[in-house]
């Protein structure tokens, strides 16, 4: 059913234009966080959980309910605001 699904709606295609449009806002703060010398391990704390939910928001916007797509939206948004905020705040 979800192969059916995928193939049908375009569910992947729609899956990685997500993953690239929030990469767009993720890379440029990882970056920061490294040149400016700030990685702690609650930065890298942050970049990991911002992998795993995006990775988990691929696989739910491919095949999942779409209110699963959105709690690991907000996950991931949470690791990015935390990475701003450190960059910022110059934690």
């Amino acid at each position: 059913m979800c192969l059916e699904r995928m193939m049908q709606e375009g569910s992947l295609a729609q899956a990685r234009h997500h993953a690239v449009e929030n990469l767009v806002v993720f890379a440029p703060l990882a970056m920061a966080v490294h040149r400016v010398g700030l990685g702690t391990s609650a930065t890298a704390n942050a970049a990991t959980l911002r992998f795993w939910s995006r990775l988990a928001n691929a696989l739910i916007d491919a095949c999942g309910p779409p209110l699963g797509r959105t709690v690991a939206f907000v996950i991931a948004f949470g690791a990015q605001a935390s990475l701003f905020l450190g960059v910022m705040g110059g934690r």
